[in-house]
């Protein structure tokens, strides 16, 4: 049974009944308002059984507006960078129009710079992935991560998502926004790969050390790279390893 914290809100229908028959387990209503507001919408159950040994009460709020008012115009809410480091995604606070009115092929990847001022990312490519979700590719040639760089939406490229009933002529670009870009949530380490032969005669004049297998950089250079050398034979491992270290 779904039941609201005021008269002003209602469900339809409000009552739902399943048996022990049913495989699907779910129903659809709609919340209608008397007025505007938000109100408190609560589901409980009843049944042969006391529902409280094997449900508990769930709640949501749900915000009733004016369907003849345009939105408020979308901001820019949050970015952050991939766990890969191949990517930057860019949330929206709202439903976007996906800037439709500035990029004629909204399904496709498009320059970033038509609705970004991107001055680190020049070369970058953006593709919508939901009106309220970009992914903006970062190019090979990137030589840092943007982690803390400025995003800056421009203003008149983007608007609300104009629904059904709206007045779409009065939906009104939004103006210029901006965020920094976040680190990501769980990046991932980067792996070392060494390869080399087991042994080797001690005649050769040396030995093939190859660490290109390593991986974990994202597509960008090493910002840096650290040998370290131990053998039985100790005297030799500081040189060694700084013979290794002159080369990055």
């Amino acid at each position: 049974k779904l039941s609201s914290s005021s008269i002003y809100a209602y469900a339809l229908p409000s009552l739902f009944v399943f048996t022990n028959a049913d495989t699907i387990l779910s129903k659809n209503f709609v919340v209608r308002g008397i007025g505007v507001g938000c109100f408190l919408m609560t589901i409980s159950g009843n049944g042969a059984y006391k529902s409280s040994n094997y449900y508990t009460n769930a709640s949501t709020i749900v915000t009733i507006t004016n369907f003849r008012i345009p939105p408020d115009p979308p901001q820019l809410y949050n970015a952050s960078l991939t766990n890969d480091g191949f990517y930057v995604v860019v949330n929206f606070n709202s439903d976007t129009d996906y800037s439709a009115t500035v990029i004629p092929n909204v399904y496709i990847q498009w320059n970033c710079s038509t609705i970004f001022i991107l001055p680190f990312l020049t070369e970058s490519s953006c593709l919508w992935l939901s009106r309220t979700q970009i992914r903006i590719s970062i190019p090979s040639s990137a030589v840092s991560t943007p982690i803390g760089k400025l995003i800056v939406l421009k203003s008149k490229t983007t608007k609300a998502y104009c629904t059904t009933g709206v007045d779409c002529t009065r939906i009104t670009y939004a103006s210029s926004s901006s965020v920094n870009i976040a680190a990501p949530s769980n990046p991932l380490a980067a792996v070392v790969a060494i390869s080399t032969a087991s042994t080797t005669a001690a005649c050769l004049p040396f030995v093939s050390v190859d660490p290109t297998s390593t991986y974990g950089n994202s597509g960008k250079p090493w910002s840096s790279v650290i040998w370290a050398v131990s053998s039985t034979n100790t005297s030799s491992n500081l040189l060694i390893a700084d013979f290794l270290n002159l080369y990055d």
